[in-house]
Parts: structure tokens; sequence; C-alpha cells
């Protein structure tokens, strides 16, 4: 058995390997220490935070290579940028969408943007390709998959998610991929300092 102290573990992140485990029936247990609280953390802290509107309520930071679908500040998990719930003007095709907002085919980043689409008991989240004028294509072959259980395919968007283009509320973030920086819009109250 090893105790953990309390602190914040994570750099460089632990990785258990075979050797770590228990042998001839012998279990290896981690627990904390008598009234420790560990935090045992695969992420990374992202620093350089600096203001991208006048307003200075949208706040990037350059992750470089860095591909996260969570954010955390002050421990608290950061919604990703979406836009509003049950989206009209969308029909199911083969291959995506048909759509009727042409705003769509001015985003950015298209491929960074997810369709998210609650259906049953799922929850499913599938990567856009691209959209041009009136028709969204997903991409594939995640999108044919998404369909070959009967009864719960894939169905029109509940929302779409991770678009610098959807934020609008505060505490949603947006990865920009191909930049390599991750954007915040901090909610009210929130003090954001430039930190190094």
């Amino acid at each position: 058995m090893s105790s953990c102290s309390p602190g914040r573990t994570g750099s460089p992140t632990p990785s258990p390997t075979p050797r770590d485990s228990g042998t001839n029936g012998h279990r290896v247990v981690d627990e904390a220490a008598p009234g420790a609280h560990p935090v045992i953390s695969g992420g990374s802290q992202v620093t350089g935070w600096a203001p991208v509107d006048a307003g200075h309520t949208v706040y990037k930071a350059h992750v470089g290579d860095l591909d996260t679908r969570q954010l955390y500040v002050d421990g608290e998990l950061k919604t990703r940028a979406r836009g509003p719930e049950n989206p009209p003007g969308f029909s199911k095709t083969a291959t995506g969408y048909k759509i009727t907002d042409t705003r769509l085919d001015s985003y950015e980043n298209q491929s960074d943007m997810e369709v998210v689409s609650k259906w049953g008991w799922t929850t499913m989240r599938r990567p856009v390709q691209s959209i041009s004028g009136t028709t969204m294509t997903m991409r594939q072959p995640c999108f044919h998959n998404a369909n070959l259980h009967e009864g719960q395919e894939i169905q029109n968007p509940t929302w779409l998610e991770n678009a610098r283009e959807l934020m609008d509320t505060p505490g949603e973030r947006y990865l920009d991929k191909s930049e390599g920086d991750l954007y915040y819009m901090p909610e009210r109250g929130r003090i954001w300092r430039r930190r190094p």
C-alpha cells in the first residue's frame, strides 16, 4: 500500500505500467494519507492569458499542439463554446445535414466544430468535415458509425459545439487547433491577470 501526501501530482503525468501491479494474488492500493486530499492530474497549466478584445470579455493563451477537450478554471470544468439548443433548419442526409443557416459556411475552423446529438440514452459528438452553402458534411467513418444501431441513430443536432463564433456566454471556451490557441470568456466578476 502506498500513501499519497497532500498537494498536487501530475508533472510529469503519472504513467503506471504492469510493473506497478500486484503479483501472486497481492494487490497494490494507492490511497490518501490520513487527513490528506491529494490531487493526481494529467492536466497542463495554461499561462500567458491576454485579452483579445477591448472590453476584456475574451482571453486567449497559446497552447501549441495541446489537444484537449477540457478546461478547468479554479477546479471548475468550463463549457465548450456552443450554440443554442435544438437549432432549426437541419435535415439529416447520408453524409451529414442539409442546413438553412448559411452563416455556418463562414465559420473559420469548421473541422474543429462538432455536432452534439442527444437521443434516447445516448449523447453523440461527431466532428464536422466541412460546410459549404447549405451542406454540412460530417467526418467519416464517424458519422456512418453513428447510424449503425437501429433505433439509436444520430439525429439532428441538439447543439453545435467548439467554434469561436459560438462563444457568447461567460464560462465558455474554444480551442483553435490550427493556431494552437485556447480562448476563454471568464464569468462576470472573475478578475484575470496576465500571467507569464
